[in-house]
């Protein structure tokens, strides 16, 4: 199968000596999974990165759980 990599998407939180960047990758399929599925990560960059992650993770989990499904 090889390994899964990892795109980088167009979302960004950043400081004047720090980012972090929201990721996107397919997950592996199984058997029960009819269609693609794909996974969001973060990634911090820089001093403060940590914290700048932790910042846009809450962000995606807020998405995730109040905004996601709505129409």
């Amino acid at each position: 199968m090889g390994e899964q990599l990892e795109r980088l998407v167009g979302v960004a939180l950043v400081a004047p000596d720090s980012f972090a960047n929201l990721t996107i990758r397919q997950t592996p399929r199984n058997h029960q999974a009819e269609q693609l599925r794909h996974e969001f990560g973060v990634i911090g960059h820089g001093p403060h990165g940590a914290r700048l992650a932790q910042q846009l993770l809450e962000h995606v989990q807020t998405w995730d759980h109040e905004w996601r499904y709505r129409r």
